[in-house]
């Protein structure tokens, strides 16, 4: 029988996105931000979503002038990071105005993952969108649905 999941999942208002594997067993996906395409990995256990530092300027991130902050995680103890408010994402027709990303150097995270066997990413979905949206992970049907 056919995942029932989905047909009920969208008569409750959620949109499903397609997910893709990468080479070091994450979902992967192509998202825009302010309209150009950028390479995010899902990343559930991510409290914010994140752009590396060095893609900041590819999405046409604006930063506030508050003082940068210093995060943990991600593989390394004290990161500077920088927000941006304001942006658009679009996950494949589901479109998140006004969004706050937070621009951080994923170079060890990239370099991690072009170690097992995955291409560089440009960004992060975290958790702030996922318990936001009330996403769901369907891992059967490779699914990701937010409301």
């Amino acid at each position: 029988m056919k995942n029932n999941l989905s047909t009920v999942l969208k008569k409750q208002g959620y949109h499903k996105i397609f997910l893709r594997n990468n080479g070091a067993g994450h979902f992967k996906l192509n998202i825009k931000v302010n309209g150009t395409t950028g390479n995010f990995i899902l990343d559930t256990g991510a409290s914010h979503t994140v752009v590396d530092e060095a893609a900041s300027g590819k999405f046409s991130l604006k930063f506030s002038n508050k003082a940068s902050k210093d995060a943990g995680g991600l593989g390394n103890s004290a990161l500077k990071t920088r927000k941006s408010t304001g942006n658009m994402i679009d996950l494949k027709g589901f479109q998140i105005k006004k969004a706050a990303l937070i621009a951080i150097d994923l170079s060890h995270v990239n370099n991690t993952l072009k170690k097992g066997g995955s291409g560089r990413i440009d960004d992060v979905i975290g958790s702030d969108i996922l318990k936001k949206h009330k996403a769901l992970i369907d891992y059967s049907e490779k699914a990701l649905y937010l409301k």
